[in-house]
């Protein structure tokens, strides 16, 4: 081969180097040509994680793979910036789909993706059982059940979330009719309460819930509480072994009073705090909240909020306001709900409100609320409404999509009245809302729209809970006690 000859091949090379590695480079780092559009652009990705496995992952229709328990996490790349048809679908379950946009250069998050039962499996726990009561543990670690058995007898059933079974409670009738229950922390104990035809009350504490109960009649509280007084509003302290209570009476000038007391069930002793150098004066308390770090009251004729220790001594006003909301009556119609990191107040005429710690003061949220149930997280708290439910933010969220800290956004709307709403579980994107004719499941996710699931065979009649250990739903359906599993199909 001639000098001339080689130096061609050689400046050939060269400049296929040339023309060739920006290509490699420019694919290699994730640009490519939208063709559609006639443009250079930097693709994207998708992410998405869902649960039960194995599901069938699809985009614009077309099958991606399926998770496994190895590998449950899709992650499709080489995606140009544009809106993709995602599903999940799996055999006996409800499709998931959604409409996800891609941005150049960015990752697109769906991992928090729960495909729910077309017909869920329900267990039933005790059947024909014709409930005149239905007392769950908030966190569905455990039940109390009032029923009327086909042989018209009147019973208590504990229910044990290990054997998933109902053990009945050796009370008598003679007690009433059990009106409340107040769980302890650990949900392995509960007070009993039951009101009499004449109007009386009686007292039973069950222990060692959840594995073989036992009940303890509590007849001495009735002698602590002043003439003619009831227990209005009742919690555990936090070991487990005090109860603290508000005692609402009638006191010497005929008006209604409420005490807050401190119950040492061993000595049948209580304690009521007593301000120094106030004589005659009787604590006005219209709720109270017991926390890891102490006891937190709404109190007094101008209703600040306090803070105690765990025996009600030390007392601290953190309040530099007084609470917003004239009491009509001091009933306790009021009600303080959170934890340590927020605390809320919400007042029988709807209105929200929570105690900024910062300010020390009460900020609105909203009117028009019946009940408010704080996720595990920390992060939101949903409120529910005649007949809406809304999500309120306590946090920013920086997650897609995104949320602001203090927002509060529409979940659902329903023509009938909304009776009951729970969190299903972590990461708690879903909610359960349920109403006296059926069982709806909202997923928190607004892109595109919400996946909604619905259960018109499910009518929850007095309540339900989530049973996060079984992962089910437990509440009465029609005359059943039954647990609904969210992640087995009859099918």
């Amino acid at each position: 081969m001639t000098k001339r000859a080689r130096t061609i091949l050689f400046l050939s090379f060269v400049l296929l180097f040339l023309i060739s590695v920006p290509p490699v480079i420019f694919y290699a780092d994730g640009y490519r040509i939208d063709f559609a559009h006639f443009r250079i652009v930097k693709v994207g990705a998708l992410r998405i994680n869902a649960r039960p496995f194995p599901a069938n992952m699809y985009v614009d229709e077309k099958f991606i793979e399926s998770t496994s328990f190895l590998f449950r996490t899709t992650f499709i790349t080489d995606l140009l910036p544009q809106n993709y048809l995602v599903q999940v679908k799996k055999d006996g379950y409800q499709t998931w789909q959604k409409q996800l946009a891609v941005y150049e250069g960015s990752i697109t998050s769906a991992t928090a993706i729960t495909l729910f039962p077309i017909f869920p499996l329900q267990t039933i726990i005790q059947s024909d059982a014709v409930s005149s009561g239905f007392f769950p543990e908030p966190k569905g670690r455990a039940a109390l059940i009032a029923y009327n058995a086909q042989d018209r007898s009147y019973n208590i059933g504990a229910y044990n979330s290990q054997t998933h079974q109902l053990l009945n409670l050796d009370i008598p009738n003679s007690v009433g009719v059990l009106t409340d229950v107040v769980w302890s922390n650990d949900a392995k104990k509960a007070l009993l309460i039951f009101t009499k035809s004449n109007g009386a009350f009686s007292y039973i504490i069950a222990d060692n819930l959840g594995e073989t109960p036992t009940i303890t009649f509590a007849s001495s509280l009735s002698t602590l509480l002043p003439s003619k007084g009831m227990f209005s509003r009742t919690q555990w302290s936090n070991d487990n072994s005090h109860l603290l209570t508000i005692v609402s009476y009638t006191a010497t000038t005929k008006k209604t009073q409420q005490d807050l007391y401190y119950i040492d069930l061993d000595t049948n002793t209580s304690t009521k705090p007593v301000r120094a150098r106030l004589e005659n004066y009787v604590l006005d308390v219209k709720d109270f909240l017991v926390l890891q770090d102490g006891i937190y009251t709404i109190e007094g004729a101008i209703n600040t909020m306090n803070h105690y220790s765990a025996t009600l001594s030390n007392r601290t006003q953190i309040s530099s306001t007084p609470y917003p909301v004239t009491f009509n009556t001091p009933s306790a119609a009021f009600r303080l709900i959170g934890d340590s990191s927020m605390i809320f107040a919400l007042h029988s005429d709807g209105q929200l409100l929570r105690f900024n710690q910062a300010k020390q003061t009460f900020d609105k949220i909203a009117d028009g609320v019946r009940n408010i149930i704080p996720a595990p997280d920390g992060l939101k708290v949903a409120l529910q409404k005649d007949n809406e439910v809304y999500l309120y933010w306590v946090k920013d969220i920086n997650d897609i999509p995104n949320h602001k800290k203090d927002d509060v956004e529409l979940i659902w709307r329903l023509s009938e009245p909304i009776k009951w709403i729970t969190w299903l579980s972590a990461p708690y994107q879903y909610l359960a809302i349920g109403t006296t004719t059926s069982l709806r499941i909202s997923e928190l996710d607004t892109r595109d729209g919400r996946n909604i699931v619905s259960y018109k065979q499910i009518a929850p009649n007095s309540g339900m809970v989530w049973n996060d250990q079984n992962q089910e739903l437990l509440l009465v359906n029609k005359n059943d006690f039954v647990g609904v599993s969210l992640d087995k199909t009859t099918q």
